[in-house]
């Protein structure tokens, strides 16, 4: 729900869903395709080739023996190609579904993972591809449960958080003698209250404090979620989601992460139903067994209204960081260009970090990239206030995005030319 003030005085309330929707279990399609994401001009060369039979939660390796991903199905592989999504870079692994899952036998629990000292067990998840965003020094004051959405109109985390309450509690346990945390909490709106407390006990033990937050954006944001905290002085947090916290306890158990998913699925008219999906399932097929259709004009969006990115195809397939799939319907998609600043100042008002979006927007848009270091491009975190109450409809977002991007090329080539 968005609320704008009636004089234009006061910033836009934006409110996080506090709805539960019923979950839609979503079957295989004919295929899976799993996605390993490009690093500079070289991407990863998969071990395995075209006519290679895998197993779901079978590990897929590069030449170097690095594990690249899991396979989320049984099946054959029929391709592997390069695919593009936005401003990404992927290698893609296609491989045709088998008619019943063969859980590879080769994956099994970490032994011993609860004994393990801290380094060893970091390594572990750091090779499987959890890289815990540890404070400075390895330590953290408190471990954070962030259980607002990933932006409006999602609503996962009741299901995530009422299905697997024992696994995220196991985690949380897990995560705070990692961090050598003093506290763990949950930080969750009030409609989530008693999911939030049902964890944050175990038998007569307390094991998390329950935080209560109110729904508003972008309060739900990692970077942002510690200040709106009821307990102060939290300064150096580790901040997780209940969706991550119970991947990287599947991987500890079974030897490989949650292969399913839970999404949100927005059709044009904004009717909303949640979907539990496989892991390198087709966006298409989840459109299809959602009875949404894509019109002329319409845009496919992975996310939500504030943060999702368009996507230019149906055939990416459902990755772990995809939170929702929505059809931006054509009568209700915004024009941005490049209509000049009219310097209002309502994008440096609603800016939660207290940034000037529209002197970094304006020294982007002419190359003057350098320039935006002066105005602390780096503390934006890209929540996209400012786009929503600016009234020339500038594209903020995307020219502060390709600002970092240019200089974080500038940076990566200084630092091969001095290598």
């Amino acid at each position: 729900m968005n609320i704008r003030s009636i004089f234009g005085f006061l910033p836009p309330r934006l409110l996080y869903s506090q709805e539960e929707l019923p979950v839609k279990d979503v079957p295989l399609s004919g295929k899976a395709v799993v996605v390993i994401q490009k690093v500079g001009q070289e991407g990863p060369e998969p071990a395995v080739t075209c006519g290679e039979f895998v197993k779901t939660g079978g590990k897929l390796f590069d030449s170097r023996g690095r594990l690249l991903a899991f396979s989320p199905v049984t099946g054959t592989i029929d391709e592997i190609y390069d695919l593009r999504c936005i401003d990404r870079e992927f290698t893609a692994i296609s491989i045709a579904i088998a008619e019943a899952d063969i859980w590879d036998e080769n994956s099994g629990r970490i032994d011993g993972y609860e004994t393990m000292d801290t380094g060893s067990l970091m390594a572990t998840l750091r090779d499987a591809g959890y890289d815990l965003a540890l404070p400075a020094g390895g330590k953290a004051d408190a471990v954070i449960l962030n259980c607002l959405e990933s932006d409006l109109m999602i609503s996962i985390n009741a299901a995530v958080l009422a299905g697997r309450a024992d696994s995220i509690r196991r985690g949380l346990k897990l995560l705070k003698g990692i961090a050598s945390a003093d506290a763990v909490i949950i930080a969750a709106s009030p409609a989530l209250r008693e999911r939030a407390e049902a964890i944050a006990r175990e038998g007569g033990e307390r094991v998390a404090e329950v935080d209560m937050v109110k729904p508003v954006y972008p309060a739900g944001m990692n970077e942002i979620l510690p200040r709106v905290l009821q307990r102060k002085g939290v300064r150096r947090p580790l901040v997780v989601s209940p969706v991550a916290v119970d991947s990287m306890v599947t991987y500890l158990e079974k030897g490989f992460p949650a292969l399913d998913k839970i999404i949100t699925l927005i059709d044009g008219n904004n009717q909303r139903v949640n979907m539990r999906v496989r892991l390198g399932t087709p966006i298409s097929h989840v459109l299809r067994e959602g009875n949404v259709r894509i019109s002329d004009g319409d845009k496919l969006i992975l996310g939500g209204t504030m943060r999702g990115i368009t996507a230019f195809h149906a055939e990416f397939p459902v990755t772990a960081d995809i939170d929702a799939i929505m059809i931006q319907s054509r009568r209700s998609v915004v024009s941005m260009g490049d209509t000049p600043c009219k310097g209002c100042g309502r994008c440096v008002s609603v800016c939660p970090n207290g940034l000037q979006p529209h002197l970094l927007g304006r020294y982007a848009e002419f190359f003057l990239f350098e320039r935006c270091r002066d105005y602390d491009i780096d503390y934006c975190i890209e929540c996209g206030m400012c786009a929503y109450v600016c009234p020339s409809r500038r594209a903020l977002v995307q020219y502060i995005g390709l600002a970092k991007k240019e200089l974080a090329k500038k940076e990566g080539e200084a630092a091969h030319a001095v290598e």
